[in-house]
């Protein structure tokens, strides 16, 4: 709150946003943490991407990809860039009911208020306003979903078997 009056006292716009919509979206409530969406996409790109690779080596293809002229790197790329596309497909339908469950109950009324009038960012610059805080905080978690992927995929490659993947 002095943070948001020395602001104003500066000229500068700047409110107190309490909002519980955007600290459900943010995470920052007792009630309810991302974990939900985060469970999904785990789960979902767990069991969409365990045997991608291990089926290479169980189907018998692996030796007749190392043969060939392009080879397994050509495939392998192909791959990585499938599952980069499906990571965050699956990513962005997780996120549809925590931000429809948003809308309904509360709106977005201060999408453009700066992301320090949220009482848990006051220590934010007061340029950065709450909508691209959201889009940063989605985007880093994108990122985590994608690095998850990499894991996945790289545990099926080292270890050439769905069910240790998995």
């Amino acid at each position: 709150m002095e943070r948001i009056l020395q602001m104003k006292d500066e000229g500068k716009e700047a409110h107190f946003v309490y909002e519980p919509g955007y600290c459900y979206l943010f995470g920052l409530n007792a009630q309810h943490s991302k974990a939900g969406a985060a469970a999904l996409v785990v789960a979902g790109i767990i069991l969409c991407f365990s045997n991608i690779f291990p089926i290479e080596t169980s189907s018998g293809m692996l030796p007749i990809l190392n043969v060939s002229k392009k080879g397994r790197t050509a495939s392998a790329g192909c791959k990585l860039a499938i599952c980069t596309c499906i990571t965050v497909i699956i990513f962005f339908i997780a996120q549809i009911p925590d931000y429809r469950y948003v809308l309904k109950n509360y709106g977005f009324p201060d999408l453009n208020a700066p992301l320090c009038s949220i009482e848990a960012f006051v220590g934010w610059n007061d340029t950065v306003s709450i909508l691209e805080g959201l889009i940063l905080f989605e985007i880093l978690r994108l990122v985590a979903a994608i690095c998850v992927t990499a894991i996945v995929l790289l545990l099926g490659v080292w270890t050439k078997n769905q069910l240790i993947t998995l």
